[in-house]
């Protein structure tokens, strides 16, 4: 968000920030679930930056689509297809607690953090 800020200061414009948001959830849901709910909005973020580099094309500013799709566009492909990747792993346990409870320990040591100041460590 920040380089997209500073892009559009550069360029001489007022960025107009709206907040984003987020999914209506109803009670508790599953680990699935929430996976679900993070490629929604990571595909609805792709399709924004899809629709402002076609608005950029339109508008003949080679520079401001080539910035998004070199910047923005490659890091939330990869991002959505990790995401698969976790939603696929998680449905081949079937809700096996204790399959469960090893991919969590897998993926808190790959993404570790500190609870007290809820700082990345990486």
């Amino acid at each position: 968000m920040h380089t997209l800020i500073q892009y559009q200061l550069v360029r001489g414009f007022h960025p107009l920030i709206e907040d984003v948001k987020s999914p209506k959830i109803q009670g508790n849901i599953s680990v699935c679930q929430a996976f679900d709910l993070a490629i929604q909005l990571e595909s609805d973020v792709t399709a924004s930056l899809k629709g402002l580099i076609q608005l950029a094309d339109s508008e003949g500013d080679r520079h401001c689509a080539d910035f998004i799709t070199s910047t923005f566009l490659q890091e939330q492909i990869q991002s959505t297809n990790e995401l698969w990747h976790h939603l696929t792993n998680l449905k081949r346990m079937n809700d096996n607690e204790h399959a469960l409870y090893h991919y969590d320990k897998q993926l808190s040591k790959k993404f570790a953090y500190d609870i007290k100041g809820m700082n990345l460590r990486n």
